[in-house]
């Protein structure tokens, strides 16, 4: 039989939970770098009133350095309540606000995919039963990859406050309105989520086996015991192991020529310049996770683009252009306008473009 209940945040403030009860409660742990205000509060709320509870982190990593990085401040906020959680831990993969767009993210499963199956595979490491909440539009952006996580999926139908529709055969957990709060409702057991899950460790637990040395691990990865991709790097950092360490050892082991010629600054700027890095601040998080300092390719950028000249830029002849077709349409427009003759550029000469 379906069991209902609700997800909150500090946005419902000091919500009287005892009117949920007997119900489930899926708290928001944080979102981005920091934890929610009533984290603390919900979580003794309803282990006072004995109401089962997960938790979900509500993220707005830009790659997948990033997603690393708040999984591990996602962990350390619920680490006390490991052996309290009953109803999983999720991650939030959204867009509602779109700060992600707004901010240069390219929204398609080759970025969501890998970015969010990076959190689970640590999450799912420290022994948490782990899923992940989108709307069910996005559920093409974590194909792949993300196949083998849970889903709880946001289906609100004509959002009246009535369940109107069901997603039992995409995921275990369904939140089916937003009015006048988010209300779910879980379409398995709760003990589903127990399942595998591990609960913290007593000083008194036997040490843990040796772990496996790097040659065996490589061998593992050779017989395709760690998948393959962006899977296989996530999982291999889950469980401690440097992935580049033991794909050199794959390398070697399978005869495979070593990796390209790290490109030089210059050519990077070149690439810059032709917009294939974005615009900040992604540009410069991108190029710090491929071991590119941002101030050096930014002044080499500014030196083959002539940058503090007298020479004006003539903004109406770059409108001319732009209407020609020259730069191509949003957003590939703004990325070269702005990377090849500063930001700001698109703004002003889409100005004199919606004058015409």
């Amino acid at each position: 039989m379906a069991l209902y209940g609700i997800d909150i945040s500090e946005h419902q403030g000091n919500i009287n939970l005892a009117a949920y009860n007997p119900q489930f409660v899926i708290i928001r742990a944080g979102v981005a770098s920091r934890a929610d205000r009533k984290l603390a509060r919900n979580v003794a709320e309803c282990k006072r009133l004995g109401i089962p509870f997960g938790v979900y982190w509500y993220t707005y990593a830009m790659n997948t350095a990033q997603a690393v990085e708040e999984t591990d401040i996602f962990l350390r906020t619920i680490a006390p309540y490991k052996n309290d959680i009953r109803c999983g831990v999720w991650v939030d993969q959204e867009d509602t606000d779109h700060y992600k767009a707004n901010h240069g993210l390219r929204i398609s499963n080759a970025v969501i995919a890998p970015m969010t199956a990076a959190m689970c595979a640590k999450l799912e490491a420290a022994g948490y039963y782990t899923g992940i909440y989108c709307a069910q539009s996005w559920l093409p952006y974590l194909r792949g990859t993300c196949d083998r996580y849970d889903k709880w999926v946001a289906s609100w139908g004509p959002n009246n406050g009535a369940e109107t529709t069901n997603t039992s055969a995409l995921g275990t957990m369904h939140q089916y309105t937003s009015v006048p709060l988010d209300r779910d409702v879980c379409y398995v057991d709760l003990s589903t989520y127990n399942k595998g899950k591990k609960v913290a460790p007593k000083p008194a637990q036997p040490s843990q086996p040796a772990k496996k040395g790097n040659e065996q691990i490589a061998t593992e990865v050779i017989d395709g015991k760690w998948g393959n991709g962006d899977d296989r790097k996530n999982r291999l950092s889950a469980a401690g192991y440097d992935y580049n360490v033991i794909q050199a050892i794959v390398n070697r082991k399978a005869g495979a020529k070593p990796a390209p010629a790290r490109k030089s600054n210059d050519q990077i700027a070149t690439e810059v310049i032709d917009g294939k890095w974005g615009n900040d601040p992604t540009r410069s998080q991108n190029l710090k996770v491929s071991g590119y300092d941002p101030a050096a390719i930014q002044a080499i950028v500014n030196r083959k683009l002539g940058a503090g000249s007298a020479k004006a830029i003539n903004y109406n002849d770059l409108a001319r252009r732009t209407i020609r077709g020259e730069f191509g349409n949003y957003p590939q427009r703004k990325r070269i306008l702005d990377s090849r003759y500063g930001a700001g550029t698109y703004d002003k000469v889409q100005a004199i473009i919606n004058r015409k």
